[in-house]
């Protein structure tokens, strides 16, 4: 199904020659302002109801409102650019053939919508900040002076049209986790939460308990991806008792547990690649701790902390107290011939460990309930 926005007169455009598609479709660059492009597109989404792929169903995905309001606000901030070029066609275009001049160059006329292949939620977003200034605080005409970059198929069918579409979306690779969340976390575009956990894990990595074991983005080295620390970090800190934290709280709540740790299983820090601890199955078991250790904490405070509490929540030793439990527990290995392991045996990795049997998001949630219940009998 065809969405458009209102359409405009004919439109001149300066277009460069660019190369021709293996059937032949001619291919040129331009630069178009937000004002022209806003009223003279359209995007043709898909539409079960109306029929298939290449006949009146459409093609496109279903445009992502949150994704479109998110980026409309960047640019209404000039917090972003647009460098990259979109991608569109003319499917009736007045000209069936350009003639270009002998530097490559051409002036087109044109008459009919830029129908979108590549680049849908950027258009709409820079027509969502055009066409609402006083919501977004922007001078209209200003904004719409910008000039985007657009490369334009002339007088593609619509098999080709799809067939552009389907590759260039079909091989984008997402941003890995890990960088999409440093990415965020240095331009202020993402969670406020998620960006604070990423320092957190830089400062987490100067430790003695964890320098150099953190795997950040395009590191080759690390126990455990920063990505899998920040996730495991947001299930502590959206805890109705944590979430209020400051961040040099956050950190040495973190850093207390970790050398609570050390000091309850040494071992497993002495040579940490053979063991899970610090991997994900251990990483997310001991975060998951957390918030119910805390919360016995303060019940023991009389439902405060401070450095003049009974208990200093900050304190490693008070963690040690909590999670010594841990150098005792008893569990079978993985070999099947139902062999004990204790404490930092445990943690071993491969059959002669006992973690690796929890290692799927049920068994973690198992293993966790386990050490609850050795830890505070609840």
């Amino acid at each position: 199904m065809r969405i458009k926005t209102q359409e405009r007169g004919i439109m001149k455009l300066n277009v460069l020659e660019g190369q021709t598609t293996d059937v032949g479709t001619q291919l040129v660059t331009t630069v178009i302002k937000v004002k022209d492009l806003v009223g003279n597109y359209a995007v043709d989404v898909f539409d079960h109801e109306k029929g298939r792929a290449g006949g009146k169903g459409g093609y496109q995905r279903k445009a992502n409102q949150s994704r479109i309001k998110k980026l409309s606000k960047l640019l209404a901030e000039s917090k972003v650019t647009i460098p990259t070029a979109i991608l569109g066609n003319i499917r009736k275009p007045l000209e069936k053939v350009i003639k270009f001049d002998s530097s490559g160059r051409s002036i087109v006329n044109l008459s009919s919508p830029i129908m979108i292949i590549d680049g849908q939620h950027r258009v709409a977003s820079f027509a969502e900040v055009y066409n609402n200034p006083d919501f977004y605080g922007i001078d209209q005409k200003k904004f719409g002076e910008i000039k985007l970059f657009i490369s334009l198929l002339w007088n593609a069918s619509l098999q080709e049209e799809i067939n552009q579409f389907y590759v260039v979306n079909s091989n984008a690779k997402s941003i890995p986790v890990g960088n999409r969340q440093e990415l965020e976390a240095y331009i202020g575009s993402g969670d406020d939460l998620i960006s604070e956990l990423v320092d957190l894990t830089w400062e987490l990595d100067k430790t003695e308990e964890w320098k150099g074991k953190i795997k950040f983005p395009n590191s080759n080295s690390g126990l455990i991806p920063n990505s899998g620390i920040v996730s495991s970090l947001k299930t502590v800190f959206t805890d109705s008792n944590l979430k209020k934290i400051s961040f040099k709280e956050k950190l040495d709540l973190i850093s207390a547990v970790w050398i609570g740790v050390k000091e309850v299983l040494p071992g497993c820090f002495k040579n940490p690649e053979k063991y899970t601890l610090q991997k994900g199955i251990g990483v997310n078991t001991i975060h998951g701790l957390i918030p119910d250790i805390f919360a016995d904490i303060l019940t023991s405070n009389g439902m405060t902390f401070d450095k003049k509490s009974i208990q200093d929540p900050f304190d490693s030793n008070v963690w040690k107290k909590y999670l010594k439990p841990l150098a005792k527990y008893e569990d079978n290995d993985q070999t099947g011939e139902a062999n004990t392991v204790v404490g930092e045996e445990f943690w071993r990795v491969g059959k002669t460990g006992g973690a690796g049997q929890y290692s799927s998001g049920q068994g973690r949630s198992v293993l966790l309930k386990i050490f609850q219940n050795e830890i505070l009998g609840s």
